[in-house]
């Protein structure tokens, strides 16, 4: 029991370490949580008025520029969860070798 939690906090603080504490991780966040209002408040204003093909391209805009960020955060926590994948398997290997009685 002690090792698991000993395992997923060494991992957890990686990832704090590799993303959760980096301006650019801070800064994509931001970015996606505005992009998400102003998609928001375009659709109220959408639904409230005739619906003018300007705001649909400005949506379709905002849109895209939400999936570019989108697509950033992914490669960026996909760096850290590919590191924690190869830690967590160097660490089961090495466990399981001890339990053999080879290492």
């Amino acid at each position: 029991m002690l090792f698991a939690v000993m395992t997923t906090s060494i991992a957890e603080f990686s990832t704090y370490l590799m993303i959760y504490r980096k301006a650019e991780y801070k800064d994509l966040k931001k970015d996606i949580k505005s992009a998400n209002e102003k998609i928001k408040r375009l659709e109220e204003q959408f639904h409230s008025s005739s619906g003018s093909q300007k705001a649909a391209k400005k949506k379709k805009t905002l849109e895209n520029s939400l999936k570019g960020y989108n697509q950033k955060m992914t490669f960026f926590r996909m760096k850290s969860t590919f590191l924690i994948g190869v830690f967590m398997i160097i660490v089961l290997s090495s466990l399981g070798n001890a339990f053999q009685g080879t290492l």
